[in-house]
Protein backbone atom coordinates (compact mmCIF):
# COMPACT_ATOMS: atom_id res chain seq x y z
CA UNK A 1 0.00 0.00 0.00
CA UNK A 2 1.10 3.53 -0.55
CA UNK A 3 3.27 5.34 1.94
CA UNK A 4 1.58 8.54 0.76
CA UNK A 5 -1.84 7.75 2.26
CA UNK A 6 -0.96 6.89 5.83
CA UNK A 7 -4.46 6.72 7.31
CA UNK A 8 -5.93 4.61 4.50
CA UNK A 9 -2.94 2.29 4.62
CA UNK A 10 -3.33 1.91 8.38
CA UNK A 11 -7.03 1.09 8.14
CA UNK A 12 -6.61 -1.38 5.28
CA UNK A 13 -3.68 -3.06 7.03
CA UNK A 14 -5.81 -3.51 10.14
CA UNK A 15 -8.80 -4.86 8.21
CA UNK A 16 -6.82 -7.14 5.90
CA UNK A 17 -4.60 -8.49 8.68
CA UNK A 18 -7.39 -9.14 11.19
CA UNK A 19 -8.32 -12.54 9.78
CA UNK A 20 -11.93 -11.45 9.68
CA UNK A 21 -12.05 -10.86 5.92
CA UNK A 22 -9.13 -12.81 4.46
CA UNK A 23 -7.35 -16.02 5.38
CA UNK A 24 -4.09 -14.95 7.06
CA UNK A 25 -2.37 -18.06 5.66
CA UNK A 26 -2.91 -16.69 2.16
CA UNK A 27 -2.59 -12.91 2.46
CA UNK A 28 0.15 -10.96 4.19
CA UNK A 29 0.18 -7.16 4.26
CA UNK A 30 3.58 -5.49 4.25
CA UNK A 31 3.83 -1.73 4.30
CA UNK A 32 6.85 0.28 3.38
CA UNK A 33 8.56 2.28 0.74
CA UNK A 34 10.95 1.37 -2.07
CA UNK A 35 13.44 -0.44 0.18
CA UNK A 36 10.83 -2.81 1.63
CA UNK A 37 9.21 -3.39 -1.74
CA UNK A 38 12.57 -4.14 -3.36
CA UNK A 39 13.36 -6.70 -0.67
CA UNK A 40 9.97 -8.36 -1.03
CA UNK A 41 10.41 -8.68 -4.78
CA UNK A 42 13.60 -10.69 -4.28
CA UNK A 43 11.44 -13.57 -2.99
CA UNK A 44 9.17 -16.00 -4.79
CA UNK A 45 5.41 -15.50 -4.73
CA UNK A 46 2.48 -17.23 -6.42
CA UNK A 47 1.42 -13.90 -7.91
CA UNK A 48 2.42 -10.25 -7.62
CA UNK A 49 -0.21 -7.53 -7.83
CA UNK A 50 0.70 -3.86 -8.13
CA UNK A 51 -1.42 -0.74 -8.54
CA UNK A 52 0.34 2.51 -9.21
CA UNK A 53 2.43 4.33 -11.73
CA UNK A 54 4.26 3.15 -14.80
CA UNK A 55 7.77 3.84 -13.43
CA UNK A 56 7.42 1.57 -10.40
CA UNK A 57 5.30 -0.87 -12.43
CA UNK A 58 8.30 -1.53 -14.68
CA UNK A 59 10.48 -2.24 -11.63
CA UNK A 60 7.88 -4.63 -10.19
CA UNK A 61 7.46 -6.39 -13.52
CA UNK A 62 11.23 -6.86 -14.01
CA UNK A 63 11.68 -8.23 -10.49
CA UNK A 64 8.76 -10.65 -10.83
CA UNK A 65 10.03 -11.83 -14.20
CA UNK A 66 13.24 -13.13 -12.58
CA UNK A 67 11.13 -15.84 -10.91
CA UNK A 68 8.59 -16.10 -13.76
CA UNK A 69 5.98 -14.91 -11.28
CA UNK A 70 2.58 -14.08 -12.78
CA UNK A 71 2.06 -10.35 -12.43
CA UNK A 72 -1.03 -8.17 -12.37
CA UNK A 73 -0.23 -4.51 -13.04
CA UNK A 74 -2.88 -1.79 -12.86
CA UNK A 75 -1.08 1.32 -14.05
CA UNK A 76 -3.89 3.86 -14.13
CA UNK A 77 -4.87 3.62 -17.76
CA UNK A 78 -7.30 5.95 -19.46
CA UNK A 79 -10.96 5.09 -19.20
CA UNK A 80 -13.26 6.54 -21.82
CA UNK A 81 -17.02 6.39 -21.61
CA UNK A 82 -19.20 6.27 -24.70
CA UNK A 83 -22.55 8.00 -24.94
CA UNK A 84 -24.72 7.38 -27.99
CA UNK A 85 -28.07 8.71 -29.11
CA UNK A 86 -29.62 5.46 -27.83
CA UNK A 87 -28.63 6.21 -24.22
CA UNK A 88 -30.84 7.58 -21.49
CA UNK A 89 -28.80 10.79 -21.45
CA UNK A 90 -29.75 11.97 -17.95
CA UNK A 91 -29.07 8.53 -16.50
CA UNK A 92 -25.76 8.21 -18.35
CA UNK A 93 -24.66 11.66 -17.16
CA UNK A 94 -25.54 10.85 -13.56
CA UNK A 95 -23.67 7.54 -13.66
CA UNK A 96 -20.61 9.08 -15.30
CA UNK A 97 -20.56 11.90 -12.75
CA UNK A 98 -20.95 9.39 -9.93
CA UNK A 99 -18.08 7.31 -11.31
CA UNK A 100 -15.87 10.35 -11.47
CA UNK A 101 -16.61 11.90 -8.10
CA UNK A 102 -16.58 8.74 -6.01
CA UNK A 103 -13.29 7.10 -5.19
CA UNK A 104 -11.34 10.00 -3.75
CA UNK A 105 -12.69 12.74 -6.01
CA UNK A 106 -11.97 10.85 -9.18
CA UNK A 107 -8.44 9.84 -8.19
CA UNK A 108 -9.33 6.21 -8.70
CA UNK A 109 -7.69 4.22 -11.45
CA UNK A 110 -11.01 3.09 -12.90
CA UNK A 111 -12.84 6.40 -12.84
CA UNK A 112 -13.98 7.84 -16.19
CA UNK A 113 -11.33 10.07 -17.74
CA UNK A 114 -13.19 11.43 -20.74
CA UNK A 115 -16.44 11.11 -22.65
CA UNK A 116 -16.91 10.25 -26.30
CA UNK A 117 -20.37 11.52 -27.14
CA UNK A 118 -22.35 11.12 -30.34
CA UNK A 119 -22.61 14.57 -31.91
CA UNK A 120 -26.40 14.54 -32.09
CA UNK A 121 -26.71 14.35 -28.26
CA UNK A 122 -23.64 16.38 -27.28
CA UNK A 123 -25.46 19.51 -26.06
CA UNK A 124 -28.06 17.50 -24.15
CA UNK A 125 -25.32 15.40 -22.55
CA UNK A 126 -23.18 18.38 -21.53
CA UNK A 127 -26.20 20.01 -19.89
CA UNK A 128 -27.12 16.78 -18.09
CA UNK A 129 -23.54 16.19 -16.95
CA UNK A 130 -23.24 19.74 -15.59
CA UNK A 131 -26.50 19.24 -13.68
CA UNK A 132 -25.28 15.91 -12.29
CA UNK A 133 -21.94 17.38 -11.21
CA UNK A 134 -23.76 20.26 -9.51
CA UNK A 135 -25.80 17.70 -7.56
CA UNK A 136 -22.69 15.82 -6.44
CA UNK A 137 -20.57 18.93 -5.87
CA UNK A 138 -22.66 21.96 -4.97
CA UNK A 139 -20.64 25.19 -4.91
CA UNK A 140 -20.49 25.06 -1.12
CA UNK A 141 -18.52 21.81 -1.24
CA UNK A 142 -15.49 23.36 -2.91
CA UNK A 143 -15.77 27.10 -2.33
CA UNK A 144 -14.18 26.87 1.09
CA UNK A 145 -16.94 28.78 2.84
CA UNK A 146 -19.22 26.04 4.06
CA UNK A 147 -17.48 25.35 7.37
CA UNK A 148 -18.14 27.16 10.59
CA UNK A 149 -14.82 28.95 10.26
CA UNK A 150 -15.19 29.48 6.50
CA UNK A 151 -12.18 27.33 5.70
CA UNK A 152 -13.57 23.87 4.96
CA UNK A 153 -14.58 22.30 1.69
CA UNK A 154 -15.91 18.77 1.26
CA UNK A 155 -14.20 17.94 -2.02
CA UNK A 156 -11.43 15.36 -1.71
CA UNK A 157 -7.92 16.70 -1.96
CA UNK A 158 -4.94 15.45 -3.95
CA UNK A 159 -2.76 13.04 -1.98
CA UNK A 160 0.38 15.17 -2.30
CA UNK A 161 1.75 18.37 -3.80
CA UNK A 162 3.74 16.20 -6.23
CA UNK A 163 0.56 14.58 -7.51
CA UNK A 164 -1.28 17.89 -7.76
CA UNK A 165 1.58 19.36 -9.81
CA UNK A 166 1.57 16.31 -12.09
CA UNK A 167 -2.13 16.68 -12.81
Amino acid sequence: MSEKCVHTTSLLTELLSSGKYLDQRVVKVVNGEAEEATELLRHRFDVVSYTGGEKVGRIVNEAAAKHLTPTLLELGGKNPVFVTKNADIACAAMRIAWGKVTGNAGQLCISPDYCLVEASVKEEFVEALCKAMDEFYPVSSYSGNNGDDGSRGDVGKMISVEHAERV
